[in-house]
């Protein structure tokens, strides 16, 4: 079952949903309720909806300290399987991109893995124009050079998340967004 590590939080959607239902204030402190001029609707709704968020993002990922199992969680932008999905999503970009240059990752701003029937990464990371032509075949990705500042330097933002599901030797892209 979910439980609830903040207490206060809990108590907060406990009086809200009072005063929306009830009409009535309560006071978190002693539990005693108290009618007022009730605010709007609205107003009510809203509140209620950001207690019921707040709960929720404080149990999101952690609890005690822990883990729970199925929420995406850091990694290192060293790791072996960050680093083979960041290369074939570049080969993915390279491919479906008409730029006469290769790009290649500059820079990996977030990386975090979540296990879910498989293993799906989320990325953020930055790629830039490489000076190795599409056009030659021979060029190896990890030896080309970035653009030097100038006329032809380009990078985007990019955000990927990718679903791996080795069991079944399936690899697919959900989310690939890049701009400048």
């Amino acid at each position: 079952m979910f439980e609830v590590v903040n207490r206060p939080a809990l108590q907060l959607l406990r009086v809200c949903v009072c005063e929306l239902i009830c009409g009535q204030s309560v006071d978190a402190s002693t539990g005693n309720t108290h009618t007022h001029r009730m605010m709007g609707l609205k107003t009510r709704l809203l509140v209620s909806l950001l207690a019921v968020l707040s709960v929720r993002s404080v149990a999101g990922s952690h609890h005690g300290g822990r883990l729970i199992p199925g929420a995406p969680f850091n990694i290192s932008r060293n790791d072996r399987g960050l680093q083979q999905v960041v290369l074939a999503t570049t080969y993915s970009f390279n491919n479906q991109s008409n730029d006469a240059f290769l790009f290649r990752p500059s820079a990996i701003r977030r990386a975090q893995r979540q296990i879910v029937k498989g293993i799906r990464y989320i990325v953020d990371l930055e790629i830039s124009r490489t000076v190795c032509r599409k056009r030659d075949h021979d060029n190896i990705l990890s030896k080309c050079d970035f653009q030097p500042k100038g006329r032809l330097h380009q990078t985007f933002q990019c955000h990927f998340e990718v679903w791996l599901i080795p069991w079944q030797q399936e690899t697919k892209i959900l989310v690939f967004l890049c701009g400048p």
